[in-house]
């Protein structure tokens, strides 16, 4: 896969993505609200299939920024990606079944939407079909990893915060891409720096990715300027969105359909998780780019 099929597979699978991860996640997050209210309940096992889905694409985005950031482990990669595409595969087959038994009467029931459960069976199955062959595939043709790379606890920890990352990324560029849907426009001028500061978070991304396609590697300022606005940005629009909702309750109740944890909880925590992770990713990404500048500045 050149890099140029590896972008446009990447930008596919944001955008497409971040639709998938909004719907799934409020889908998600309406289940566990309810059963939080009701005590015991089933229905959640609903809400799994859609929300699988979500996990396809966050695993898939990264997989394709680590193929062409590390080529040289790219075999191994693969085949454990596929693992675990398949494993989600399996979860989501099995909370389908479980949601056509114990849920609803069937899988042909009208809920969430009509076909829901059908259309998420079909589409597990055949992506477990997928990773099994392409697991077949992989192992048999792609040549051999030049050398094994350790798994370090350090790789471990970045992994699951890269993964966290994307996911928080693509809910919120989701809700950006949905938001004529939902967003009160008599509220706009209230609202705006956060639908702003939405976006943000796939600016990291970004960063990351661009980085992996070594855009940066000849101009490397490129990448402490980048950083440099995302940071500055995260920091200014996490003191106006805080300001504001202090002072305003109408703001709040304005943006609450992109704040499930806060719904939730009846705590700001959408809004702490939000300035924890952009000031603390942005601050890093800010870091490596510096560190990738004193270290390519003089390649031309």
């Amino acid at each position: 896969m050149s890099k140029k099929t590896a972008a446009i597979v990447l930008i596919v699978l944001v955008l497409v993505g971040s639709v998938v991860t909004f719907y799934g996640l409020n889908l998600l997050f309406s289940d566990v609200a309810n059963m939080l209210m009701s005590k015991i309940t089933v229905d959640v096992i609903s809400s799994l299939p859609g929300f699988i889905f979500t996990l396809d694409f966050i695993l898939a985005s990264i997989y394709v920024i680590r193929y062409v950031r590390t080529p040289k482990y790219k075999k191994r990669m693969t085949l454990t990606y596929l693992i675990i595409l398949g494993v989600f595969s399996l979860l989501g087959i099995a909370s389908c079944i479980l949601s056509g038994t114990l849920v609803y009467p069937s899988l042909l029931s009208p809920y969430p939407f009509k076909g829901y459960m059908v259309i998420s069976l079909v589409a597990h199955t055949l992506i477990l079909f997928f990773s099994i062959g392409g697991y077949y595939n992989a192992y048999k043709w792609m040549k051999d990893d030049e050398e094994k790379r350790k798994i370090t606890f350090k790789y471990v920890l970045y992994t699951i915060s890269l993964s966290l990352l994307t996911c928080f990324a693509f809910y919120r560029l989701g809700a950006d891409l949905l938001g004529p849907a939902f967003i009160q426009w008599r509220t706009l001028y209230l609202t705006w720096p956060f639908y702003v500061a939405m976006l943000l978070p796939i600016a990291i991304l970004t960063h990351t990715a661009l980085y992996s396609f070594g855009v940066y590697r000849k101009s490397p300022k490129g990448g402490i300027i980048h950083a440099s606005i995302v940071l500055g940005l995260s920091i200014a629009l996490s003191l106006t969105i805080v300001l504001i909702g202090m002072n305003n309750t109408q703001f709040i109740s304005a943006i609450s359909p992109v704040l499930p944890l806060e719904r939730l909880a009846s705590l700001p925590i959408d809004t702490i998780v939000y300035v924890v992770l952009m000031i603390g990713f942005g601050t890093f990404e800010f870091v490596y780019s510096i560190r990738y500048y004193l270290k390519h500045r003089d390649i031309k």
